[in-house]
């Protein structure tokens, strides 16, 4: 165990001291604190810093079974220790949460196979046990959302500090809507709140785009995902915050990079050790098709209570060892550890632990389908294909786009960003369904418009949410057009008078096969805000076809294609 008095390498020994054929060695620089832990676990240490060749290849000539790399940050590391293994025989095993880390195994897939040795890394948190909760869904899944939140009270080591900081303001690679773009890192800054029942949850926490592996290997394991979120939170405000604020400069390009602020922001860190709570959380939400064809969601929670919370990270790692030590093979090559653990399989290594999870499923066909009935399959193919999350997730086309000159509105176009007037202008408009919401993104040429789209509570309206302004919309299909008509709207939740809602003729319609739009804003005393009109085709129509649950995973990972059945 390397790194084995370490915050995860101490309570993975503490998780093989519970199994039988196990016998462990501690391996560190500090000798007394390898000495300390062997002793109270009654395991073999030694004081050996693997940055020394030397005391790498002292290492190998024990000649371990298994060696368990914790020692971090794998941000910018190397595969010495993956490479030596492969050399001695051993199999290895490592905690990273680096994406590039994870994905640039695969380097060493063919020395590997060739020593018949399993080169395993990510065998935590993320993506051992994020993807298992994504295979447990049994979805074609469209899209993803991971979130973590330890309690302020968990130990922060060092390495950790350094792999938060240093990402903070540095672009991250993110798919949305069916693209790769890039986030700022500790960027996207929301609240959410983790609960599995009334008395087991955390309050809503703060969290912030992180990097992690399953940005990168979910869209190749799941080739259906339009977009992937991956969110890591501190409890305290203070602390969250703050980072926030530091990593704008680094963002902008003012500054390289926090890395050099590390031991100052650990100090700070430490002096609020206890304040805050012991009791973190963790969420995965899953939105995809299932072996019927049908949309679903499920959202799993994770709350772990009295500290125990560093727990969750170790228990992939021990996971692996115990398979070793039931006699079990682990398959030749080196890979990220996704597809090869089943979410039972990690959460057994906590059974014994104040961990509590709970898994949901929910039927959540496309929301118009949901809010329109059975008007909704009397509407032409080219109206419902648009409509449909399972088959469109972006279509392009060219507007016309009209303005009124009252000075009025031109404030509450730039309110809601409505498009600039012009003649055939590109317009691309992204859908990404979540949580029983879609979210719609227009793009007329560059000047981009964002809502939420939710249901309602009476059959035949929906909701759109732009900002702190909500509208209730009614739908209607007359056998020809698809009309949206606006019957209630609220300012901050406080309910508009329906003399104040802006005047809206909208419709859909088809001609010649292709979907036409045409919409028409004005507002009482300013007049018209914009008309636009025009026609969409869908860039991508998507299969209605879902990976059956028995299928092998078929992983790539930096050009090499890896079989894990």
């Amino acid at each position: 165990m390397v790194g084995g008095y370490g915050a995860f390498g101490s309570r993975i020994c503490r998780l093989l001291t519970r199994m039988d054929n196990v016998a462990i060695l501690i391996v560190g620089r500090d000798a007394r604190q390898a000495e300390a832990l062997a002793q109270e676990l009654k395991a073999n240490h030694a004081a050996l810093d693997i940055a020394r060749d030397a005391d790498l290849a002292a290492l190998m000539a024990r000649r371990p079974d298994v060696v368990v790399n914790t020692v971090g940050p794998f941000q910018g590391a190397d595969y010495r220790v993956a490479e030596a293994c492969i050399e001695a025989g051993i199999h290895y095993i490592d905690l990273s949460d680096s994406h590039q880390f994870v994905t640039g195994i695969a380097q060493l897939d063919g020395a590997a196979r060739a020593k018949g040795v399993a080169v395993i890394t990510g065998a935590s948190t993320v993506p051992a046990l994020s993807g298992a909760v994504v295979a447990e869904a049994e979805l074609a899944p469209t899209f993803v959302r991971i979130g973590i939140s330890p309690g302020n009270r968990a130990p922060r080591g060092s390495s950790l500090v350094q792999a938060i900081v240093g990402q903070a303001g540095k672009p991250l690679p993110a798919l949305r809507a069916g693209r790769w773009t890039t986030v700022p890192g500790w960027g996207e800054m929301h609240r959410r709140r983790i609960r599995i029942d009334r008395e087991r949850g955390l309050g809503k926490r703060w969290l912030s785009a992180c990097d992690a592996p399953d940005l990168v290997l979910l869209p190749q394991l799941y080739p259906t995902l339009k977009a992937v979120e991956f969110y890591a939170g501190l409890e305290l405000s203070i602390l969250h915050v703050g980072l926030w604020l530091l990593s704008w400069p680094v963002k902008r390009g003012w500054l390289k990079s926090l890395l050099p602020l590390r031991r100052p922001l650990h100090w700070i860190g430490d002096q609020l050790h206890p304040l805050g709570s012991d009791r973190g959380g963790m969420l995965v939400d899953v939105e995809g098709i299932n072996a019927d064809g049908r949309q679903m969601s499920y959202r799993w929670r994770l709350v772990a209570e009295k500290g125990q919370g560093p727990f969750v990270p170790a228990a992939p790692a021990a996971a692996l060892v115990a398979r070793l030590a039931h006699g079990e093979r682990l398959p030749a090559g080196a890979y990220p550890c996704l597809g090869i653990l089943d979410l039972d399989e990690i959460l057994a290594q906590v059974a014994h632990l104040p961990v509590f999870t709970l898994g949901r499923a929910k039927d959540r066909s496309d929301l118009f389908a949901l809010a329109m009935h059975r008007d909704f399959s009397r509407l032409p193919e080219p109206i419902r294909i648009i409509h449909s999350r399972q088959q469109c997730a972006s279509a392009s086309g060219r507007c016309d786009v009209d303005r009124g000159s009252n000075p009025l509105a031109l404030l509450i176009r730039a309110l809601f960003r409505m498009p600039r007037a012009g003649r055939d202008l590109p317009v691309t408009v992204r859908f990404t369904a979540r949580g029983g919401t879609e979210h719609w993104e227009r793009d007329f040429a560059g000047r981009i418009m964002r809502s939420r789209l939710g249901r309602a509570r009476i059959p035949g309206e929906i909701t759109e949410r732009f900002g702190a302004f909500a509208f209730t919309i009614r739908l209607r299909w007359d056998g020809t057009r698809l009309h949206y008509q606006i019957v209630k709207g609220k300012l901050f939740g406080i309910r508009l008078p329906r003399a104040l809602l802006p005047r809206v003729v909208a419709f859909e319609q088809v001609e010649e096969d292709r979907f036409w739009f045409d919409v028409s804003l004005t507002a009482p005393l300013v007049g018209l805000l914009a008309h636009y009109r025009g026609w969409l085709q869908p860039d991508e129509i998507a299969a209605d076809v879902a990976r059956p649950a028995d299928a092998p995973a078929r992983m790539m990972v930096s050009g090499a294609l890896v079989d894990r059945g």
